[in-house]
């Protein structure tokens, strides 16, 4: 099973070479965990939040090529 940190290494490495999208999207997973733990989100939400916040921009490099 795949933890939020795993994920968050993978996007750090798939961002190689690009700081500004990896320091972009653990700004925005800071934001989600900010209102999850504020809205008190249930466990199994949580993940999906945290996820989303840290995919949120992944296919961003390849349609800039395009």
């Amino acid at each position: 099973m795949q933890t939020t940190g795993m994920v968050i290494e993978k996007m750090i490495a798939y961002h190689y070479g690009c700081p500004e999208l990896v320091n972009h999207a653990l700004k925005v997973f800071s934001f989600a965990k900010a209102i999850d733990e504020k809205e008190k989100i249930p466990a199994g939400q949580q993940k999906i939040l945290e996820w989303a916040a840290v995919l949120h921009n992944i296919g961003i490099r390849g349609s800039e090529e395009k």
